[in-house]
């Protein structure tokens, strides 16, 4: 089972990972940790590393930018960012990471792409594809 989503690609790149949605907005200042790439989410330590994120949006400082550009250069970011609403702040750091971010161009329902385990970030047909399974994609 997949599910295929028209995206906006705002920083460009391919992406084919395990899929981590995080339901409320990250701080990448104060809840993501560029050394462990990881998220502290309400207590939970959630491993980000090579996966890919789908989260509604992020908050907080401009300083977030660099946070995200340090897990890139420590080999522990996101393998691609799909973001509801991109802020500037998310978008300078996914440029100067290299990291794919897409957004999607429908209205996605957050508990229901948490049933899928895998996703694309398909910059040729601008989509993103969410699946079941890795061999689905």
């Amino acid at each position: 089972m997949q599910r295929i989503v028209k995206a906006k690609i705002i920083v460009e790149g391919n992406a084919e990972s395990e899929l981590v949605v995080i339901r409320h907005p990250v701080s990448l200042l104060g809840e993501f940790n560029p050394n462990q790439g990881t998220i502290l989410s309400f207590g939970v330590k959630i491993v980000v590393k090579n996966k890919i994120i789908l989260i509604p949006s992020i908050r907080g400082s401009t300083v977030g930018s660099y946070v995200l550009y340090a897990a890139k250069e420590n080999n522990t970011a996101p393998s691609g960012i799909i973001a509801l609403s991109p802020d500037p702040i998310l978008i300078t750091g996914a440029v100067i990471s290299n990291i794919p971010l897409y957004q999607p161009l429908e209205k996605i329902n957050l508990e229901e792409i948490s049933k899928y385990k895998y996703a694309c970030l398909d910059q040729k047909n601008s989509s993103i594809v969410f699946s079941m399974n890795k061999t689905q994609i």
